[in-house]
């Protein structure tokens, strides 16, 4: 009976052994039986085996400076957020109020609460110190947003350390020229008006450098009243929280003219929407030598910004007497719902 020995097969694949043929007819210069058992010879990938590419990303944030509209669903698919769009006039302090949040937030100064993340690190980074690098100052002031910016989000995402409890905003980086069109020409910015439509928070910002000197008090208060006026004809949720808030609170001496202020915006808020406004009085980077504290205000304000609301506000969409609501509340509630 005769045996016949089969010749060994070359597996597909590379030895070190530089004197090593394994790979051309299967035999194992060290004598092993297979040179799969050889420590030195190494298989090649088969081609389903190839490791696969990297996917490109959902999106393309620049740097993380701002999330576009487009990019939210992608950048916040696993977590909810609160949208804040601010209106304000020009150098209100919008902006510096979104910077000194997130300073306090990253340095654990806002109080109750502790820094998660933010997908647009560089944009607050930017917005705070980018005044200061040119300026020299020894305190950061903050560039105005300017009326090319278009829809640009900024994020953060905090721990209330109370319960462990997790909490998100969009901040709307709104131009105060585009807000002042509203009151000025009618004209509507697409890219702010579909921030209003979206938000469940809308803050009524009053300039308090302004408001503080008797001389200029009536046009800031005259402006935020010109705003609220406005706001019946926007696309706004019914369950929007529409909010009144001070800037610049260490400029006034004397704190009763603050809340005088206060007061009369929100009873505009009052009588036109509908609903008892949340009020508040910040200094989110107030003067040196001011007798107020650094973010004065600020931490109270964040509370209520990440917060949903549980039911819709209270509004005038019906009437006492039964009749009939106004064209304005009929386009309201039709806007509303488009």
């Amino acid at each position: 009976m005769t045996s016949t020995v089969e010749a060994p097969t070359a597996p597909s694949g590379h030895c070190a052994e530089a004197k090593c043929t394994a790979a051309i007819n299967g035999v194992c210069a060290k004598g092993r039986e297979t040179p799969l058992d050889c420590e030195f010879f190494e298989l090649d990938a088969a081609p389903d085996e190839q490791p696969a590419e990297t996917p490109n990303p959902l999106i393309s944030l620049p740097h993380g400076r701002a999330i576009r509209a487009g990019e939210l669903t992608a950048v916040l698919r696993h977590e909810r957020a609160t949208r804040v769009t601010p209106l304000g006039a020009i150098e209100a302090g919008k902006t510096t109020l979104f910077a000194v949040m997130f300073e306090f937030l990253t340095n654990r100064r806002l109080e109750g609460w502790t820094f998660v993340r933010s997908v647009t690190t560089l944009g607050f980074a930017e917005r705070s110190h980018h005044a200061s690098a040119r300026s020299n100052r020894v305190s950061p002031t903050t560039p105005r947003t300017s009326g090319a910016t278009g829809d640009q989000f900024l994020h953060l995402r905090a721990r209330r350390q109370s319960d462990g409890a997790l909490a998100s905003i969009l901040f709307a980086d709104v131009s105060g020229e585009h807000v002042e069109f509203l009151t000025t020409t009618g004209a509507r910015e697409p890219a702010l008006v579909a921030a209003l439509a979206s938000a469940d928070h809308v803050p009524i910002l009053i300039d308090g450098r302004l408001a503080a000197d008797p001389q200029t008090r009536q046009n800031a208060i005259r402006h935020a009243v010109d705003l609220v006026h406005i706001l019946p004809d926007l696309p706004l949720r019914l369950d929007a929280q529409i909010s009144v808030v001070l800037t610049k609170l260490d400029w006034f001496a004397d704190p009763d003219d603050a809340t005088e202020v206060l007061d009369q915006v929100a009873q505009t808020v009052i009588d036109h929407v509908g609903g008892t406004p949340a009020s508040f009085a910040v200094a989110a980077r107030p003067r040196k030598r001011a007798v107020l504290e650094p973010g004065h205000g600020v931490a109270t304000l964040f509370n209520h910004l990440v917060s949903f609301a549980v039911s819709p506000r209270d509004v005038v969409f019906s009437t006492a007497d039964g009749s009939a609501p106004s064209a304005q509340t009929l386009r309201r509630l039709w806007d509303a719902r488009r």
